[in-house]
């Protein structure tokens, strides 16, 4: 499990399956910045 800590940058590449969880009971956000048109989001199979 890599942890993230306030202002870290996290680079996910294009069409890598990735999943965001919170362990924590403390509130999570991000942003999440992307071609809308795209970047679509995809079911895995």
């Amino acid at each position: 499990m890599n942890l993230l800590n306030f202002l870290d940058t996290l680079y996910i590449a294009p069409d890598t399956p990735h999943q965001l969880s919170n362990p924590f009971e403390e509130p999570f956000g991000f942003f999440c910045i992307v071609n809308a048109r795209r970047d679509k989001p995809k079911i895995l199979k």
